[in-house]
């Protein structure tokens, strides 16, 4: 259009620069018309339509006009030019002829808009080929329509007629999509919210952490999402212990969520059969095979009232011990491998120690400089509270938020109450 406008106002250019801009345009809205409606099919550009626009840069011969030729020689290349001109009339044609493609699409939609935009499409594109067969000296249809004594330029009215279509249908599908868009955040919230219930943490209320005699647990969860992929559980014992269980869900969002919704019912589904951390993370593991395409890394604990400690991990990250990080065996990621089995280990938790758990939002944290926290890091604050852990991580990587979810655990063990018997 901007190509059209210039025959009709001055824009104080001279002709050199004009008929590069012309022939430019051309080439360009050749191009463009192919990708547009491939694009709008949703299909890869095929071969042939990609042979299609190598030709319309045959246009580009047009610029010889531009050569200060004799007049003898000028004269011998009207021929040569009045076939470039048919030539991109031709591939015109045939490149307009592809929006009939789009058509069908529309009609098919189930977006009411969409079949209005169908039909000013298909007036447009059956305008725009009788245009192009005029120009090509076929047989076509009156390009004006007198309307009252008035020359009504029918091209241009189908373009107007188009132009106002796509911007009614657009303002009707953006508040369509704004009205699933909210319907999607109160989903997200309501996921959110059940969550909270999975998941709870120290920072919710000193009552979302079961209390375990001679243990002080601390917790924090942020999610990088609304929801999240973490998980942890801490479930009492009958024997005044506790089972603890930290995981990462692969992945982000709803899907992530809900595998970790069907990884804590499991869970705690076990942890009334067992308190064996290796028979937990076997469990977990038959129930995840076959049900999702994602994997889990997960560390399962039992601590005893004596502070006796048997772990087992399934790839997730080493735990730290008093500043130092642990050297678990580690067995493969929950849902890999239907008969996998968890080696387990036995450590002590004495009083006043320290044992830190987290997932890898801690260690990939990434600065602005791609730079990561690392291990090295991560074990230097491992004896920090698992607030000021997070805290520390988020803070490298601001002022971007978070690429993956955060999740720090401490279990510090203290002297047993005196009102707690021993016996």
């Amino acid at each position: 259009r901007i190509g059209e406008l210039g025959m009709a106002v001055n824009f104080g250019l001279s002709a050199t620069a004009v008929g590069v801009f012309s022939v430019a345009a051309i080439i360009l809205a050749i191009i463009v018309r192919v990708e547009f409606v491939y694009a709008f099919i949703k299909r890869p550009v095929s071969w042939l339509f990609r042979l299609v626009e190598l030709a319309g840069l045959s246009y580009a011969g047009r610029l010889l006009l531009l050569l200060p030729f004799p007049d003898a020689v000028f004269h011998r290349m009207q021929g040569p030019l009045g076939l470039l001109d048919a030539l991109a009339n031709f591939i015109f044609f045939i490149v307009t002829a592809l929006f009939l493609l789009a058509i069908p699409t529309c009609w098919r939609s189930r977006d009411p808009e969409m079949k209005w935009i169908g039909a000013a499409l298909t007036f447009l594109t059956f305008e725009e080929l009788n245009r192009y067969l005029s120009a090509l000296r076929l047989p076509h249809f009156p390009q004006d329509a007198m309307a009252g004594g008035v020359d009504v330029d029918v091209r241009a009215l189908s373009f107007v007629i188009f132009s106002v279509i796509m911007i009614v249908s657009m303002t009707f599908r953006y508040r369509r999509v704004q009205s699933q868009n909210q319907t999607m955040e109160q989903e997200f919230e309501a996921a959110r919210s059940v969550q909270q219930l999975l998941v709870p943490t120290s920072e919710n209320g000193a009552d979302a952490i079961p209390q375990i005699p001679g243990l002080t647990i601390k917790s924090v969860y942020h999610p990088a999402q609304t929801v999240g992929g973490d998980f942890f559980q801490i479930i009492p014992t009958a024997d005044d212990g506790a089972i603890v269980v930290i995981g990462d869900v692969a992945g982000k969002g709803l899907q992530a969520a809900m595998t970790v919704s069907l990884l804590v019912g499991a869970l705690r589904m076990l942890a009334e059969s067992t308190s064996s951390p290796a028979a937990i993370l076997a469990g977990l593991n038959r129930r995840l095979h076959g049900r999702s395409s994602s994997f889990t890394t997960c560390l399962a604990l039992h601590v005893a009232r004596d502070g006796t400690v048997l772990a087992a991990s399934a790839g997730h990250l080493q735990p730290y011990l008093n500043g130092a990080e642990m050297a678990l065996e580690p067995g493969l990621p929950l849902g890999v491998l239907a008969d996998a089995e968890y080696p387990e280990m036995r450590f002590d938790l004495l009083r006043g120690s320290i044992l830190t758990l987290l997932t890898d939002g801690v260690v990939e944290a990434t600065s602005t400089s791609k730079e990561l926290f690392g291990f090295a890091r991560t074990e230097a604050i491992s004896m920090e509270s698992a607030h000021s852990i997070a805290a520390t991580a988020q803070a490298f990587g601001a002022p971007a938020p978070p690429a993956d979810d955060i999740t720090v655990l401490t279990l510090t063990r203290v002297p047993l109450s005196p009102s707690v018997s021993l016996a």
